[in-house]
């Protein structure tokens, strides 16, 4: 079985050849440091903070080659939520979400949105989703190959509350 059938099997609740391994998430500086322990010739990457606002697949190769060389069965990305820096400390993502940089992991959420029942009204969205968000989980697809499983997370509103 390759990678991608052996999850198909779990999920239909047929025996596999193996347990499939899975990895949720991973923070942008544990794929370097896992990458850089894996393969101590992986280039240094720029920070998250130079990168912000262009198209850099850095990260995305180390994830890869993370996934190949960890031989997982699946790889796990989210779309893009567009975040752009609005001064030295915070980014905003195309929801209105803002978050504190930190050089230490992710950003984390400061402030939403939605403050006061008011700002429901209108509130919207998928109306902001477009199809180049995907460009870089389609990037990861054709790099790790069609016989990995792929799996998108996609923002629920349990996790859109806490955001």
């Amino acid at each position: 079985m390759n990678s991608k059938q052996r999850v198909l099997a779990a999920l239909d609740s047929k025996q596999p050849d193996k347990v499939p391994i899975f990895e949720l998430y991973m923070n942008e500086s544990s794929i370097v440091k896992l990458a850089k322990l894996l393969r101590p010739e992986a280039a240094e990457v720029r920070s998250q903070k130079d990168r912000f606002g262009e198209e850099s697949y850095e990260i995305l190769d180390l994830y890869c080659l993370i996934v190949e060389e960890l031989q997982l069965d699946t790889t796990s990305m989210n779309f893009s939520i567009d975040m752009k820096i609005t001064s030295n400390s915070y980014c905003q993502d195309k929801y209105g979400t803002i978050y504190s940089l930190s050089e230490h992991g992710e950003p984390v959420p400061v402030k939403g949105p939605i403050n006061n029942l008011q700002d429901l009204k209108g509130f919207d969205m998928a109306s902001k989703l477009r199809p180049e968000d995907f460009t870089r989980i389609q990037y990861v697809i054709n790099k790790a190959g069609n016989n990995k499983a792929h799996f998108v997370c996609i923002t629920d509103p349990f996790k859109v509350s806490w955001r």
